[in-house]
This record gives C-alpha cells, sequence and structure tokens, in this order.
C-alpha cells in the first residue's frame, strides 16, 4: 500500500471532522477498491444501519447492492440493500433500478418464482416504458409457467397480445401460451398456437425450439411419423444434431414397441 494511501487513511480515522458513519463509508469504498468484498460489504451495512435515509446509507446501500450481487453472490444480502433503496431513495430513477435488481434476483439467481412474480407485477405497475413493460410482463408469465401455473401464464401472454400485437416479443409471447398448452396436455391448441408461429416467423427467426416442441407434442398423441417429421426438418441446421438423431431414435423404438404390441 502506498504512503499516499496510508496517510489518507490515517487522516480520515482520525479526524475530529468526519463522522463514523463517513468514516465506515470511506473504508468500505477503501476494502472494495482493493477487492476485500466481505469487509466492503460489512462497513456498507453498518452505515444503511446507522443512517439509513441520508444520503450516506443510501450511497452505502446501493454500493453494498453491488458489491453482494456481482462480487458476494450473496444474493439476500443484496436484497437487503437493494429493498433498503426501493423503500428510502427518493430518486424515482434509482428506486426503479433497485426494484429491477431485485427482480432480477429472485428470477434468475434465487428461482424464487412466486416472489419474482410480486417484484415483476411492481415494476409493470410503475413502467411507462413499452418495451421496458413488455420485458417484464414475459418475464412474469414464465415465472407463472415455472410455478406451473399455466392458466396464469396463457392470460398474461393473451393479455399483452391483445395490447401490442406488433411487439418485438410477440414470438416469445406466442411460444409463453403454446408450450403452457401443450404442458396443460391441451395438445391440439398447442399444436394450432406452433403451426400459427411458424407461419408467421418461419422466415425471419430460428424455428428449433417451436419444431423440438411441436414434435413433443406428437409423441403426446402418439402421432409417430409426424414428431419425427418435425426433428428431420431441424436435423442438418441445429447446433447439435446428434441429439435431434438420438431423439428420432426414440421415437422410432416408441412406435416399433406401440406396434408389435
Amino acid at each position: 500500500m502506498g504512503a499516499a494511501i496510508v496517510f489518507a487513511l490515517i487522516f480520515i480515522f482520525f479526524s475530529p471532522r468526519l463522522t463514523l458513519q463517513r468514516r465506515l463509508l470511506v473504508s468500505g469504498k477503501h476494502h472494495q477498491e482493493l477487492r476485500q468484498w466481505s469487509d466492503a460489504a460489512a462497513d456498507f451495512e453498518r452505515v444503511v444501519h446507522y443512517v439509513p435515509r441520508s444520503p450516506l446509507g443510501l450511497e452505502a446501500a446501493r454500493l453494498g447492492g453491488g458489491v453482494c450481487l456481482y462480487e458476494l453472490k450473496d444474493y439476500p444480502r443484496a436484497i437487503f440493500f437493494f429493498r433498503h433503496l426501493v423503500r428510502h431513495s427518493q430518486k424515482s430513477v434509482e428506486v426503479r433500478w433497485a426494484q429491477q435488481k431485485l427482480a432480477e434476483i429472485f428470477y434468475e439467481k434465487l428461482n424464487d418464482y412466486p416472489q419474482a412474480v410480486v417484484e415483476y407485477q411492481r415494476l409493470l405497475q410503475a413502467s411507462s416504458n413499452r418495451d421496458e413493460a413488455a420485458e417484464y410482463q414475459l418475464r412474469l408469465g414464465r415465472a407463472y409457467f415455472y410455478q406451473a401455473n399455466f392458466d396464469q401464464a396463457i392470460a398474461e401472454a393473451q393479455e399483452f397480445l391483445s395490447t401490442d400485437s406488433k411487439s418485438d416479443k410477440k414470438f416469445d409471447f406466442l411460444m409463453l401460451k403454446a408450450d403452457s398448452l401443450l404442458a396443460e396436455k391441451k395438445i391440439d391448441e398447442a399444436i394450432e398456437e406452433y403451426d400459427a408461429i411458424e407461419k408467421e416467423f418461419g422466415k425471419t427467426t430460428d424455428l428449433s425450439e417451436v419444431k423440438l416442441n411441436k414434435s413433443q407434442a406428437f409423441e403426446e398423441k402418439k402421432d409417430w411419423d409426424n414428431a419425427i417429421k418435425e426433428l428431420e426438418s431441424i436435423k442438418s441446421t441445429y447446433s447439435h444434431p446428434d441429439v435431434i438423431e438420438l431423439k428420432i431414435e426414440s421415437i422410432q423404438r416408441r412406435k416399433a414397441k406401440k406396434r408389435d404390441a
């Protein structure tokens, strides 16, 4: 450590003009520069507890949230910091940013889909940006899907498609609806949805996922030939053709077994 840094730290910690909270904030920033993440987070957390609503406390929450989310991967502590910002920051941009981080943590990091639903609903209620709202509603629908609440996932997709049918997210919402129908064993309806997706997006979008899922739908119907047909159509372009070949062989065995039964 350089002599200048040592001198600065000595001055900071022994200067009577600096409060304990400010000294802790400076200490946290110093630990952060040295990549001493645990010590930095501890200092920031103490500042938040000492002066929760002050500019120092809010800055500490902002810094602590980043350290815990990206460096320590300590998601419960990151939630503490971001939740603090949502509750106490007076800046609407910062509140929205912190709320986004909360939703992402519950959805992406913790796979806590019930809480992710709550967090994305809050974002949707406050969002005025159409593109952001589309992403929030898509993640909301997928969170319902991952909870096996397929009816609500379909409802979210239908609500969005009825109000913004030209969105860049249209393909994703149509897939969410079709996949939810498939999961509910509404096989014919799911196949109709996949057919409609192919018709609309066949010239602009990679249809591998559509074909794979539609093949699965035909398997559910024990329509082995069409299930194989869907897979054959993507075998030459799929990133892992050996996987497709294994799926085809599996279906052929099931078809033979059913025929010989």
